[in-house]
C-alpha cells in the first residue's frame, strides 16, 4: 500500500473534500495489472491559534489525519473520513 500526504494551505474541509474527490476520480482510471488502484483518504483540518505551539499544531493534525486514514481504510475502498479538531484541547501540550 502507498500512502501520500497532501497539505492544502488555507483550505477548509469542504474544499479539501472536493480536492480529494477529484484525486479519487483521477486515480480510478489508474490500473495496476488488472486491478483498480485502491483509494481511501483521511482528512484533518489544522486549527491555528496564536496561543498554540506550532509544533503541537502539526503533531495534532498529523495524528488526526493518520487516525482518519486508518478509519477510512478499515471502512473499505473508496472511503474518505474527516476528523474535526477538538478545539478546546487542540494542539495544547
Amino acid at each position: 500500500m502507498t500512502t501520500i500526504a497532501l497539505v492544502l494551505g488555507e483550505t477548509a474541509e469542504k474544499e479539501a473534500l472536493m480536492a480529494v474527490e477529484k484525486l479519487r476520480k483521477l486515480l480510478a482510471d489508474v490500473k495496476l495489472s488488472d486491478e483498480i488502484l485502491p483509494f481511501s483518504a483521511g482528512l484533518a483540518e489544522a486549527v491555528v491559534r496564536q496561543q498554540f505551539d506550532p509544533v503541537d499544531i502539526v503533531t495534532e493534525v498529523i495524528n488526526r489525519a493518520d487516525v482518519a486514514l486508518d478509519t477510512g481504510i478499515a471502512q473499505g475502498m473508496g472511503r474518505i473520513v474527516t476528523l474535526a479538531p477538538a478545539i478546546a484541547a487542540a494542539a495544547v501540550a
